[in-house]
Order: C-alpha cells, then sequence, then structure tokens
C-alpha cells in the first residue's frame, strides 16, 4: 500500500507537515507542486533530510501561476493577472485546439524540469485537482510521462463509486491505457477518505495508493480534509499499516 502526500511546495504549513511526515515513514511519497511559492524551500528541505527519491510531481493547471509566459497570457486557463482561474472556470476539459495542447505540454515540462534542476528525479506524475485524468490532458501527461522517462502516472480514481456511468466507463478505460502503456502505479487509487468510507471487507489490502493533504494545525499533523483528527490517528485507521 502506498501512501502519498499532496500539495508539497505550496504554503508553509504544508510543505512543513509533509516533510515531517515523509522523514517519520507515516507516508510513502510525497507530489510537489513546482509553481508554488514554497517550492524551492521544499526542495531544499527534502535534500537536507535525504528525501528526493520519494517525490513526484503534483501537475498544477488550475491554481498558482504558472511558470512559462505564453501559458500567464492565455485565457483559457488564466486571468488578467496571468494566474490560473481555477478548476470551476474551464473543467471538464473535453478538448483542447492545437495551440493549447502545445500550452499545456510546455507549461507541465516546465514544471518537470524545474523539479529535475533542482534536483528531484520526479518519481512519478500525479496532478492537482486530478487535472491529469481530464479528457483533454490526459493524452498529454500520458505521452510526457513516457517522453521524460517518468516511470509512474496515478490512475483514475477508483475507490469511490463516481454519480456518472459515463465517468466510471472513462476512468475504467483511462486506466488501463495507463496500465498498458506500462506507468500504472496500483490497480486501486483513492484519497484516505475514500478508503475509510468503505466497508472493512470491501478495501482492498493490497496493489492500492490512498492521497492525502498533510498540514500542521497549531503544531500538529493533520489531514487537511479531516480537520481535528491527528494524522497518526488517522492512519492508524488504515489496516494494513501504510508503510509501503
Amino acid at each position: 500500500m502506498l501512501v502519498v502526500a499532496d500539495d508539497l511546495g505550496s504554503w508553509p504549513q504544508k510543505t512543513d507537515a509533509i516533510i515531517d511526515a515523509l522523514d517519520r515513514d507515516l507516508v510513502t511519497a510525497a507530489g510537489i507542486m513546482a509553481n508554488f511559492e514554497d517550492f524551492e524551500r521544499a526542495c531544499s528541505l527534502l535534500e537536507a533530510k535525504g528525501l528526493r527519491s520519494r517525490v513526484g510531481a503534483h501537475l498544477v493547471l488550475t491554481d498558482g501561476t504558472p511558470l512559462t509566459e505564453a501559458m500567464r497570457r492565455s485565457r483559457r486557463f488564466c486571468d488578467s493577472d496571468g494566474r490560473f482561474v481555477g478548476e470551476h472556470a474551464t473543467w471538464p476539459l473535453l478538448h483542447l485546439d492545437s495551440h493549447e495542447r502545445r500550452l499545456v505540454k510546455s507549461e507541465l515540462q516546465a514544471q518537470i524540469e524545474a523539479m529535475r534542476r533542482n534536483g528531484l528525479p520526479v518519481a512519478h506524475l500525479d496532478s492537482h485537482e486530478h487535472v491529469h485524468v481530464q479528457p483533454a490532458i490526459a493524452r498529454i501527461v500520458i505521452a510526457l510521462a513516457l517522453e521524460l522517462d517518468v516511470p509512474r502516472v496515478r490512475s483514475a480514481p477508483n475507490l469511490r463509486s463516481h454519480p456518472t456511468r459515463r465517468y466510471q466507463l472513462y476512468g475504467r478505460l483511462l486506466n488501463r491505457w495507463i496500465s498498458r502503456r506500462g506507468l500504472a502505479t496500483t490497480r486501486y487509487v483513492g484519497s484516505v477518505t475514500d478508503f475509510l468510507g468503505l466497508a472493512p471487507e470491501r478495501r482492498p489490502s493490497s496493489d492500492v495508493e490512498l492521497y492525502l493533504h498533510p498540514i500542521l494545525v497549531d503544531g500538529r499533523l493533520e489531514d487537511d480534509d479531516a480537520a481535528g483528527e491527528a494524522l497518526e490517528q488517522r492512519l492508524g485507521r488504515i489496516y494494513p499499516a501504510p508503510r509501503g
């Protein structure tokens, strides 16, 4: 079982929480956001603690400031200040024209290359707000993984049933596509909340990746998705224990 902490490098209270969780082996790996303000500090902390090999790219197209100037000028993705407009404004993304596909590829590649310039090997690709599984984005992300020798791509979440049958079918097809290209990390993917929401007899005991969002709240590690519950207590509810 893999437990991956998302949003490393976004804000100090999240960066510090995730570094602590990695250092104490509470989580298996982390996804870092290369276009956020705390990115370089997060890279320095990873190097100081010998944790760089356990980090992948948490790709971003809906929050913060793009790394590429062309993307900052795009009104499809960004506001007049050059910041991503957010998931609600543009998603789901079913189609991009050729120019927009180039914009997305260049921006995501710039985020991956920023990681590598900072000494991170990029162990996997996933994304903020699951944008990498959007129909218009998934093909670009899979092609980048193969082109840039990134070994793994997070599959579409499948622990919790989606309300529409169309999305469920799409998710199964996408995950089969990722698997056939040798990029799948696990068969099952979902949040810790998804996993704990299943009846115990329905919880997969292996071949599963769970993601969560550690944060420091008054000096205590918590999961941002479950305010008020200590991270260690929350992870202690998962069986088998999330040690990789």
